[in-house]
């Protein structure tokens, strides 16, 4: 059971961070993110071998935030990608083929 607690951490980690780095929240949003990620997964149960729940918690707070922050700067860059950057680039296609093959492949 104190694996779940792990998964979900990992899972929940993820995508807010990203989104929170894809709006400009701020370097915090995850920081804090991750603090509420140590403190849930020491109260569902998750202890380091032999530790407390202080030392559980510090230890918690420290991997969700390994997590959260690259997610964060991801998130980030992901919002400066240009919108057409994924579009192909189909101006070879309008002159070896011709103008309609270049719209059904292009959209336009």
């Amino acid at each position: 059971m104190r694996w779940i607690a792990f998964v979900v951490v990992f899972i929940l980690s993820i995508g807010p961070s990203i989104h929170w780095g894809d709006v400009d929240a701020g370097i915090r949003a995850a920081l804090l993110w991750s603090a509420g990620i140590g403190i849930f997964v020491v109260l569902a149960g998750w202890r380091v071998s032999g530790r407390g729940a202080l030392i559980s918690m510090r230890r918690g707070i420290w991997l969700a935030a390994l997590v959260n922050v690259p997610a964060y700067f991801a998130g980030r860059w992901l919002a400066t990608i240009p919108a057409d950057f994924l579009q192909p680039q189909c101006s070879w296609l309008d002159t070896s083929l011709g103008p309609a093959i270049r719209q059904l492949a292009c959209g336009g």
